[in-house]
């Protein structure tokens, strides 16, 4: 069974069991003879495409908890901004109080 350029290989599914003991003889067949006889090596997803697969989904998982921990910092860098500059403020009120 070749597969399109531009569609991947999508394994032929069997019926339920259900749908299967519902078919007549002739149905089954039917169903029978539109499975390949053999799959191709070229269609079957290789060690390293799982292995690109997995690589990827694991740096896709990395990237997410940089950019989380990265969120977190820069929430943790404006509470203590906003302290500061509360602080400044506070400060220069005194300050002002002081001078009268």
């Amino acid at each position: 069974m070749a597969t399109q350029p531009d569609q991947p290989f999508v394994p032929p599914r069997a019926p339920s069991q259900q749908a299967w003991d519902a078919m007549s003889p002739g149905e089954r067949q039917r169903v029978v003879d539109t499975l390949p006889n053999s799959v191709t090596e070229a269609e079957l997803p290789t060690a390293a495409a799982k292995r690109a697969l997995a690589d990827a989904r694991r740096a896709l998982a990395d990237a997410e908890r940089a950019r989380a921990e990265a969120e977190r910092a820069r929430a943790e860098t404006e509470q203590a901004l906003r302290e500061a500059q509360a602080r400044i403020a506070e400060l220069e009120r005194r300050l002002g109080e002081d001078a009268d």
